[in-house]
């Protein structure tokens, strides 16, 4: 018997399920009714029941219905409170509920389906599903949110000028979404709108994402994984995502300078962009005043994978940021970056921050940005992260200009917990090799061995950047063991801790060994 509102908390709704809500209804009399699906109590927002009409009296109805969460429909909703609720405004004792149930199984695999774009022989008014139908511009997908195991494909040796692609939606581990390339001929070029603000390509809220083989060119960001309107208990289609593979892509001229005139930097709303980038992480995570809310230590995305990709005259190869809530090393997990080549960096061939499970292998950057920006340039930037791993890669002739500071091949600005730093080169950069400071905490566990430095310190600010390698203090600890640091002409010192070579000796205390550091490299640089 039903009179007022009745629910009852059955867990949090799951993705990729298939969920069927069934009851049977008795009716003495025409009564007011809802039977819902909701992540709260008085909206059926997951899930409304229809009833006959006219509704039948005295008789018992079955009533039942399913959802599939696997659907664009519901990525919003996925994680939030699953409730089972009933209402009426009726009298007592006029309305009977039995055989409530709800059961839960494994959706089935999503039929497959691909676009295609073609700007030389496509037409918007086609239906997009075939090459000869295919749509000539990006705006058939504005409206549109994709599903698991759709694929949009670009038509090679076509170019989009002036463009951009915003595309959304959430593929599955076994059906992702794709963003790839057909026929024969030169990649696809997209050109974006400016340098300034107009990312080419826009992912909203992506997950389980397999993009390539594309050319993008001219843009303030080439790729935008955009992570926005999320909720502040960490709940919304912004978070715990999953699984975005990047690879085979081409990224050029975005180099916006992003500071003013003295060097400085003013952040301007939406608050989500800063450096040019060839790809960028980021978006806004709800974090108004008051709080502490969940939303800042939530996971945003698990899982991404950049490799076999070129990044010319861009100032950040890869890079993420959030603006306003305070740091959390779990926002990004399980980042790799691999075989790929990045020149005209000034904030980084990759910049990251918010990340734990780093890897870096054989990524390689020269060549640095002309950018004035007086809190100074990098080849590699780190921050507020744990569990990395970088190794086999260069880092090279970055750039230190005007009165900027720094032009150094690798920081480590602080708050970085359990990295190895292995196997790599750091040679001619205009500032020091490594450089290792204690923005929000000092470094724990840092460990750098067997690393080649040679012929950094090319154009130091002044003397107390003249160095191979700085640290800002002694509290940061690790190894630093069998590297090879070979000065430049005019370096006066190859490792330095506030231009203190006994200070670096206690940074590492025992731990610092088997380290060639008095050998120059006009001495080793013929052999």
């Amino acid at each position: 018997m039903l009179a007022g509102n009745a629910a009852q908390t059955v867990g949090t709704l799951q993705a990729d399920k298939l969920y069927t809500f069934s009851y049977s209804v008795y009716f003495r009399s025409a009564q007011p009714f809802e039977g819902d699906l909701t992540s709260n109590l008085w909206s059926g927002d997951i899930l409304g029941t229809n009833l006959p009409s006219p509704l039948p009296i005295n008789q018992w109805i079955d009533v039942s219905a399913t959802i599939n969460t696997s659907l664009p429909t519901y990525a919003s909703l996925i994680d939030r409170p699953l409730k089972v609720h009933f209402y009426s405004t009726g009298a007592y004792n006029e309305i009977l509920l039995d055989g409530v149930s709800l059961m839960m199984e494994d959706a089935p695999p999503p039929a497959p389906v691909t676009y295609y774009v073609s700007s030389s022989t496509g037409n918007d008014a086609s239906d997009g599903l075939s090459p000869g139908t295919a749509w000539a511009s990006f705006s058939p997908f504005v409206p549109m949110t994709l599903g698991p195991a759709t694929t949009v494909q670009l038509r090679r040796g076509d170019a989009w000028p002036n463009s951009q692609l915003v595309l959304a939606g959430k593929g599955t581990a076994t059906a992702p979404i794709r963003l790839t390339a057909y026929g024969e001929g030169a990649p696809p070029l997209i050109t974006g709108i400016n340098v300034t603000d107009k990312a080419a390509v826009v992912i909203n809220n992506g997950s389980n994402w397999v993009i390539d083989s594309l050319n993008l060119r001219q843009a303030k960001v080439g790729l935008y994984l955009r992570y926005t309107g999320g909720n502040t208990d960490g709940t919304g289609a912004m978070f715990n995502n999953t699984n975005i593979t990047v690879s085979n892509m081409h990224f050029q001229d975005m180099n916006h300078p992003w500071n003013n005139p003295d060097g400085s930097i003013t952040v301007q709303p939406p608050y989500e962009l800063s450096w040019g980038a060839g790809i960028w992480v980021g978006g806004n995570i709800p974090s108004p005043p008051g709080g502490p809310w969940a939303s800042v230590s939530t996971t945003v995305l698990d899982g991404l994978t950049v490799r076999h990709s070129s990044f010319q005259n861009v100032q950040t190869g890869v890079g993420t940021g959030w603006y306003f809530p305070p740091a959390y090393k779990r926002r990004l997990l399980n980042v790799t970056l691999e075989d790929s080549w990045v020149t005209g960096a000034a904030n980084g061939a990759f910049a990251f921050f918010n990340t734990s499970g780093f890897q870096v292998r054989r990524w390689d950057t020269w060549l640095g940005g002309t950018m004035f920006f007086s809190g100074g340039t990098t080849a590699a930037f780190l921050q507020d992260m744990d569990n990395v791993l970088i190794e086999n890669s260069e880092f090279a002739y970055n750039k230190r200009n005007q009165t900027g500071n720094d032009g150094v091949g690798i920081d480590f600005e602080g708050n970085v917990s359990n990295s190895i730093f292995q196997h790599n080169v750091i040679h001619n950069n205009d500032g020091a090799g490594i450089l290792i400071l204690p923005t929000n905490g000092n470094n724990t566990g840092l460990q750098m061995t067997s690393n080649t430095l040679w012929n950094n310190a090319r154009n130091p600010l002044d003397s107390g950047q003249n160095k191979e390698a700085i640290a800002s203090n002694n509290s940061h600890s690790g190894q630093f063991a069998n590297n090879g640091v070979y000065l430049g002409t005019d370096t006066n010192s190859g490792l330095a801790v506030y231009n203190n070579q006994t200070r670096w000796n206690n940074l590492f205390r025992a731990n610092l060994g088997n380290n060639r550091t008095a050998t120059s490299w006009a001495a080793v640089s013929g052999r």
